[in-house]
């Protein structure tokens, strides 16, 4: 799991300017290598 950086609300603010930019970042750090379904090892979602 990727490192946890501490922030207060301005840095929070203007690293994730949009809720497309926070969702961004927070898929990237999940799933850092792209999303793989758990019970299938699947690479798709569908």
């Amino acid at each position: 799991m990727a490192k946890k950086e501490s922030m207060n609300l301005i840095q929070f603010q203007k690293a994730f300017q949009t809720e497309d930019a926070c969702h961004q970042h927070l898929y990237k750090m999940k799933w850092s290598d792209g999303f793989r379904c758990p019970k299938w090892s699947a690479r798709s979602g569908l």
